[in-house]
Protein backbone atom coordinates (compact mmCIF):
# COMPACT_ATOMS: atom_id res chain seq x y z
CA UNK A 1 0.00 0.00 0.00
CA UNK A 2 1.13 3.63 -0.98
CA UNK A 3 -0.31 5.95 1.97
CA UNK A 4 0.06 9.02 -0.26
CA UNK A 5 -0.99 8.34 -3.81
CA UNK A 6 -0.45 12.03 -4.96
CA UNK A 7 3.38 11.82 -4.04
CA UNK A 8 4.68 9.02 -5.63
CA UNK A 9 6.43 9.74 -9.29
CA UNK A 10 5.62 7.66 -11.85
CA UNK A 11 7.87 5.74 -14.26
CA UNK A 12 8.24 8.43 -17.24
CA UNK A 13 9.51 6.04 -20.42
CA UNK A 14 9.02 5.91 -24.19
CA UNK A 15 6.06 4.96 -25.00
CA UNK A 16 5.78 4.81 -29.14
CA UNK A 17 7.64 7.88 -29.84
CA UNK A 18 6.05 9.66 -26.27
CA UNK A 19 7.70 9.64 -23.39
CA UNK A 20 4.71 9.34 -21.23
CA UNK A 21 3.76 7.62 -17.66
CA UNK A 22 0.68 4.39 -17.53
CA UNK A 23 -2.25 4.17 -16.43
CA UNK A 24 -3.43 0.93 -17.13
CA UNK A 25 -7.04 0.16 -17.25
CA UNK A 26 -8.90 -3.63 -17.33
CA UNK A 27 -10.25 -2.59 -21.03
CA UNK A 28 -6.85 -1.44 -22.04
CA UNK A 29 -5.03 -4.81 -20.63
CA UNK A 30 -7.79 -6.63 -22.35
CA UNK A 31 -7.11 -4.58 -25.78
CA UNK A 32 -3.73 -5.61 -25.38
CA UNK A 33 -4.85 -9.12 -25.15
CA UNK A 34 -6.46 -8.78 -28.44
CA UNK A 35 -3.82 -6.51 -30.61
CA UNK A 36 -0.73 -4.61 -29.63
CA UNK A 37 -1.32 -2.34 -32.69
CA UNK A 38 -4.37 -1.04 -30.96
CA UNK A 39 -2.99 -0.35 -27.96
CA UNK A 40 -0.21 1.73 -29.79
CA UNK A 41 -2.70 3.33 -31.83
CA UNK A 42 -4.29 4.25 -28.33
CA UNK A 43 -1.34 5.75 -26.92
CA UNK A 44 -0.40 7.46 -30.40
CA UNK A 45 -3.80 9.13 -30.74
CA UNK A 46 -5.31 7.03 -33.28
CA UNK A 47 -8.60 6.34 -31.62
CA UNK A 48 -11.57 7.70 -33.40
CA UNK A 49 -12.71 10.96 -32.11
CA UNK A 50 -16.33 9.45 -31.49
CA UNK A 51 -17.49 6.16 -30.36
CA UNK A 52 -20.33 4.16 -30.85
CA UNK A 53 -21.93 3.54 -27.43
CA UNK A 54 -25.21 2.32 -28.15
CA UNK A 55 -24.46 -1.62 -27.04
CA UNK A 56 -23.22 -0.35 -24.00
CA UNK A 57 -26.43 1.88 -23.42
CA UNK A 58 -28.39 -0.16 -21.51
CA UNK A 59 -25.65 -0.84 -18.60
CA UNK A 60 -25.44 2.90 -18.35
CA UNK A 61 -28.54 3.32 -17.48
CA UNK A 62 -29.43 0.14 -15.11
CA UNK A 63 -25.94 1.66 -13.30
CA UNK A 64 -26.90 5.39 -13.14
CA UNK A 65 -30.58 4.16 -11.55
CA UNK A 66 -28.92 1.66 -9.21
CA UNK A 67 -26.54 4.61 -8.26
CA UNK A 68 -28.85 7.12 -7.15
CA UNK A 69 -31.52 4.77 -5.52
CA UNK A 70 -28.35 3.93 -3.12
CA UNK A 71 -27.26 7.68 -3.22
CA UNK A 72 -30.66 8.58 -1.89
CA UNK A 73 -31.54 5.42 -0.05
CA UNK A 74 -32.20 5.88 3.62
CA UNK A 75 -29.70 4.79 6.29
CA UNK A 76 -28.73 5.02 9.86
CA UNK A 77 -26.81 7.11 12.07
CA UNK A 78 -23.61 4.71 11.02
CA UNK A 79 -24.31 4.86 7.54
CA UNK A 80 -25.95 1.57 6.71
CA UNK A 81 -28.25 1.49 4.36
CA UNK A 82 -31.67 0.38 5.66
CA UNK A 83 -34.13 -0.02 3.15
CA UNK A 84 -34.31 -0.08 -0.94
CA UNK A 85 -37.77 1.62 -2.08
CA UNK A 86 -39.04 -0.72 -5.20
CA UNK A 87 -41.27 2.18 -6.59
CA UNK A 88 -38.56 4.80 -5.72
CA UNK A 89 -35.74 2.56 -8.00
CA UNK A 90 -38.36 1.75 -10.91
CA UNK A 91 -39.38 5.75 -11.02
CA UNK A 92 -35.78 7.11 -11.26
CA UNK A 93 -35.33 4.86 -14.68
CA UNK A 94 -37.49 7.43 -17.10
CA UNK A 95 -35.56 10.29 -16.40
CA UNK A 96 -32.13 8.83 -16.48
CA UNK A 97 -32.84 6.85 -19.98
CA UNK A 98 -33.69 10.67 -21.03
CA UNK A 99 -30.17 12.01 -19.68
CA UNK A 100 -28.93 8.90 -21.11
CA UNK A 101 -29.94 9.58 -25.04
CA UNK A 102 -27.78 12.75 -24.93
CA UNK A 103 -24.78 11.57 -25.73
CA UNK A 104 -21.44 12.42 -23.90
CA UNK A 105 -18.75 14.78 -25.58
CA UNK A 106 -16.66 12.23 -28.00
CA UNK A 107 -20.07 9.59 -27.59
CA UNK A 108 -22.28 8.87 -30.18
CA UNK A 109 -25.59 6.52 -30.30
CA UNK A 110 -25.92 4.81 -33.27
CA UNK A 111 -29.31 3.03 -33.67
CA UNK A 112 -29.50 -0.57 -35.65
CA UNK A 113 -32.05 -0.65 -38.29
CA UNK A 114 -33.69 2.41 -40.09
CA UNK A 115 -36.19 2.05 -37.44
CA UNK A 116 -34.88 4.47 -34.30
CA UNK A 117 -37.97 4.33 -31.92
CA UNK A 118 -38.25 0.53 -32.02
CA UNK A 119 -34.43 0.02 -31.09
CA UNK A 120 -34.73 2.07 -28.50
CA UNK A 121 -37.81 0.56 -27.49
CA UNK A 122 -36.31 -2.61 -27.38
CA UNK A 123 -33.57 -1.16 -24.94
CA UNK A 124 -35.48 0.72 -22.64
CA UNK A 125 -37.29 -2.83 -22.33
CA UNK A 126 -34.14 -4.62 -21.70
CA UNK A 127 -33.31 -1.35 -19.07
CA UNK A 128 -36.80 -1.55 -17.33
CA UNK A 129 -36.45 -6.00 -17.36
CA UNK A 130 -32.92 -5.46 -15.52
CA UNK A 131 -33.89 -2.60 -13.11
CA UNK A 132 -37.07 -5.02 -12.00
CA UNK A 133 -34.77 -7.77 -11.52
CA UNK A 134 -31.88 -5.88 -9.92
CA UNK A 135 -33.88 -4.19 -6.99
CA UNK A 136 -34.55 -7.50 -4.74
CA UNK A 137 -30.57 -8.41 -5.42
CA UNK A 138 -30.04 -5.32 -3.64
CA UNK A 139 -32.26 -5.46 -0.80
CA UNK A 140 -30.39 -9.17 -0.50
CA UNK A 141 -26.56 -7.61 -0.83
CA UNK A 142 -26.85 -4.30 0.75
CA UNK A 143 -29.63 -3.92 3.21
CA UNK A 144 -28.20 -3.66 6.73
CA UNK A 145 -24.46 -2.87 5.25
CA UNK A 146 -22.62 0.35 4.05
CA UNK A 147 -21.74 0.37 0.84
CA UNK A 148 -20.13 2.58 -2.13
CA UNK A 149 -21.64 3.37 -4.99
CA UNK A 150 -19.83 4.19 -8.47
CA UNK A 151 -16.33 4.12 -6.23
CA UNK A 152 -13.50 5.62 -7.55
CA UNK A 153 -10.63 7.21 -5.93
CA UNK A 154 -9.41 10.72 -6.73
CA UNK A 155 -6.16 9.87 -7.33
CA UNK A 156 -5.71 6.41 -8.79
CA UNK A 157 -3.48 4.00 -6.99
CA UNK A 158 0.20 3.43 -7.88
CA UNK A 159 1.33 -0.09 -8.40
CA UNK A 160 4.79 -0.84 -8.54
CA UNK A 161 6.46 -2.49 -11.80
CA UNK A 162 9.59 -3.94 -12.45
CA UNK A 163 11.53 -2.24 -14.90
CA UNK A 164 13.37 -4.26 -17.65
CA UNK A 165 16.66 -2.44 -16.65
CA UNK A 166 16.31 -3.23 -13.19
CA UNK A 167 15.01 -1.50 -10.05
CA UNK A 168 10.84 -0.51 -9.74
CA UNK A 169 9.08 1.92 -11.10
CA UNK A 170 5.41 2.67 -10.82
CA UNK A 171 2.37 3.29 -13.14
CA UNK A 172 -1.38 3.82 -12.26
CA UNK A 173 -4.19 0.90 -11.92
CA UNK A 174 -7.47 2.86 -13.31
CA UNK A 175 -10.28 1.60 -10.33
CA UNK A 176 -13.90 2.07 -11.18
CA UNK A 177 -15.72 -0.70 -8.83
CA UNK A 178 -19.70 -0.04 -9.52
CA UNK A 179 -20.46 -1.62 -6.36
CA UNK A 180 -18.07 -1.68 -2.93
CA UNK A 181 -20.03 -3.00 -0.09
CA UNK A 182 -18.76 -3.69 3.81
CA UNK A 183 -18.85 -7.22 4.69
CA UNK A 184 -16.95 -7.14 8.10
CA UNK A 185 -15.87 -5.10 10.61
CA UNK A 186 -12.61 -6.58 11.91
CA UNK A 187 -11.89 -3.46 14.91
CA UNK A 188 -9.60 -1.14 12.27
CA UNK A 189 -11.12 2.02 10.20
CA UNK A 190 -11.69 0.04 7.01
CA UNK A 191 -13.27 -3.03 7.62
CA UNK A 192 -13.46 -5.91 5.38
CA UNK A 193 -15.41 -4.69 1.88
CA UNK A 194 -16.46 -6.79 -1.39
CA UNK A 195 -15.95 -5.78 -4.96
CA UNK A 196 -19.09 -6.23 -6.98
CA UNK A 197 -19.63 -5.10 -10.48
CA UNK A 198 -22.78 -4.79 -13.05
CA UNK A 199 -23.17 -6.28 -15.79
CA UNK A 200 -26.66 -5.63 -17.76
CA UNK A 201 -25.63 -8.21 -20.92
CA UNK A 202 -28.27 -10.77 -21.99
CA UNK A 203 -25.49 -13.17 -22.83
CA UNK A 204 -24.17 -15.84 -20.91
CA UNK A 205 -20.93 -16.45 -22.88
CA UNK A 206 -19.76 -12.60 -21.81
CA UNK A 207 -19.51 -13.32 -18.01
CA UNK A 208 -15.73 -15.64 -18.51
CA UNK A 209 -14.86 -12.78 -20.28
CA UNK A 210 -15.18 -10.46 -17.77
CA UNK A 211 -14.29 -12.25 -14.36
CA UNK A 212 -10.83 -11.41 -14.29
CA UNK A 213 -11.62 -7.80 -14.06
CA UNK A 214 -12.48 -8.61 -10.68
CA UNK A 215 -8.61 -9.80 -9.81
CA UNK A 216 -7.41 -6.28 -12.02
CA UNK A 217 -9.63 -4.53 -9.18
CA UNK A 218 -8.44 -6.93 -6.51
CA UNK A 219 -4.89 -5.94 -7.25
CA UNK A 220 -5.96 -2.31 -7.73
CA UNK A 221 -7.75 -2.29 -4.84
CA UNK A 222 -4.94 -3.85 -2.72
CA UNK A 223 -2.53 -1.07 -3.82
CA UNK A 224 -5.16 1.42 -2.84
CA UNK A 225 -6.12 0.32 1.02
CA UNK A 226 -3.12 -2.12 2.15
CA UNK A 227 -5.95 -5.13 2.06
CA UNK A 228 -7.49 -7.47 -0.74
CA UNK A 229 -10.95 -7.56 -0.76
CA UNK A 230 -13.52 -10.06 1.08
CA UNK A 231 -15.51 -11.10 -1.84
CA UNK A 232 -15.67 -10.51 -5.60
CA UNK A 233 -18.14 -10.78 -7.83
CA UNK A 234 -20.62 -9.96 -10.85
CA UNK A 235 -23.95 -9.33 -10.63
CA UNK A 236 -25.81 -9.93 -13.82
CA UNK A 237 -29.73 -8.87 -13.34
CA UNK A 238 -30.82 -10.34 -17.22
CA UNK A 239 -29.32 -14.00 -16.76
CA UNK A 240 -30.61 -16.60 -14.84
CA UNK A 241 -27.87 -16.78 -12.75
CA UNK A 242 -28.40 -13.11 -10.84
CA UNK A 243 -24.93 -13.67 -9.44
CA UNK A 244 -21.03 -15.03 -10.32
CA UNK A 245 -19.28 -14.89 -7.34
CA UNK A 246 -15.32 -15.77 -7.53
CA UNK A 247 -12.85 -16.88 -5.16
CA UNK A 248 -9.50 -14.94 -5.73
CA UNK A 249 -6.45 -16.17 -4.44
CA UNK A 250 -2.58 -15.55 -4.60
CA UNK A 251 -2.44 -17.15 -7.58
CA UNK A 252 -4.79 -15.47 -9.24
CA UNK A 253 -2.96 -12.89 -8.46
CA UNK A 254 0.42 -13.40 -9.39
CA UNK A 255 -1.19 -14.36 -12.85
CA UNK A 256 -2.94 -10.38 -13.01
CA UNK A 257 0.25 -8.62 -11.71
CA UNK A 258 2.33 -10.67 -14.34
CA UNK A 259 0.02 -9.75 -17.45
CA UNK A 260 0.43 -5.74 -16.07
CA UNK A 261 4.24 -6.03 -16.22
CA UNK A 262 3.89 -7.65 -19.71
CA UNK A 263 1.88 -5.10 -20.56
CA UNK A 264 4.04 -2.68 -19.75
CA UNK A 265 7.32 -3.98 -21.31
CA UNK A 266 5.60 -4.21 -23.99
CA UNK A 267 4.52 -0.68 -24.58
CA UNK A 268 8.22 0.37 -23.91
CA UNK A 269 9.97 -2.16 -26.22
CA UNK A 270 7.35 -0.64 -28.38
CA UNK A 271 5.76 -3.64 -29.65
CA UNK A 272 3.13 -3.29 -32.20
CA UNK A 273 1.75 -7.40 -33.33
CA UNK A 274 -1.08 -7.32 -34.80
CA UNK A 275 -4.50 -9.25 -33.96
CA UNK A 276 -4.06 -13.02 -35.03
CA UNK A 277 -5.67 -13.71 -38.36
CA UNK A 278 -8.22 -16.55 -36.31
CA UNK A 279 -9.61 -13.24 -34.27
CA UNK A 280 -9.35 -10.61 -36.82
CA UNK A 281 -13.10 -10.75 -37.93
CA UNK A 282 -14.26 -10.20 -34.24
CA UNK A 283 -11.83 -7.74 -33.28
CA UNK A 284 -11.41 -5.49 -35.83
CA UNK A 285 -15.26 -4.97 -36.46
CA UNK A 286 -16.13 -2.03 -34.46
CA UNK A 287 -12.64 -1.35 -33.41
CA UNK A 288 -12.30 2.54 -32.19
CA UNK A 289 -8.99 2.67 -33.74
CA UNK A 290 -10.22 1.01 -37.19
CA UNK A 291 -9.79 4.24 -39.39
CA UNK A 292 -5.81 4.68 -38.38
CA UNK A 293 -5.19 0.79 -38.20
CA UNK A 294 -2.69 0.26 -41.02
CA UNK A 295 -3.93 -3.31 -41.64
CA UNK A 296 -7.11 -1.45 -42.95
CA UNK A 297 -6.21 1.77 -44.13
CA UNK A 298 -3.41 1.64 -47.18
CA UNK A 299 -0.32 3.62 -46.36
CA UNK A 300 -0.25 7.25 -48.14
CA UNK A 301 2.96 7.89 -51.14
CA UNK A 302 3.27 10.83 -52.65
CA UNK A 303 3.34 11.12 -56.76
CA UNK A 304 5.76 13.62 -58.39
CA UNK A 305 3.51 16.61 -58.71
CA UNK A 306 3.28 16.15 -54.69
CA UNK A 307 -0.26 14.47 -54.66
CA UNK A 308 -1.18 11.94 -51.95
CA UNK A 309 -2.59 8.37 -53.20
CA UNK A 310 -3.17 5.52 -51.54
CA UNK A 311 -1.23 2.48 -52.45
CA UNK A 312 -4.36 -0.44 -51.91
CA UNK A 313 -2.06 -3.29 -53.51
CA UNK A 314 1.96 -2.76 -54.14
CA UNK A 315 2.03 -5.85 -56.65
CA UNK A 316 -0.08 -4.19 -59.07
CA UNK A 317 0.62 -0.94 -60.75
CA UNK A 318 -1.10 1.62 -60.45
CA UNK A 319 -1.93 3.80 -57.22
CA UNK A 320 -5.61 4.79 -56.58
CA UNK A 321 -6.61 7.96 -55.46
CA UNK A 322 -7.69 8.61 -51.71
Amino acid sequence: MILNQDEIELEQRDCYGKLKTITLSWSRLSDWFVCKQRVKLYHTGGRSSTVNTRNFLCGKVVDLVMRETLDNASRDSSGRIQSIDRDDMMGRLPDVWERCLVPEKGRLLQWNGKDVKADQKKILNQAKAATSSLHPILVDKVVGRRVIPEFRPATMPAFGVPLPDGGVGYIRLFLGIDLLIQEEEDGDRLGEWGIWDLKATAYDSYIPKTLWQLVFYDLAYQALTGKYAKTHGLITPLLDKKIHSIVVDDEHRDQMASWIVQYCHSVWAGEEDFVSPDKEKEACFGCPTRNACPKIVPPLTKDEQGLTWARFDTKRPGLMKR
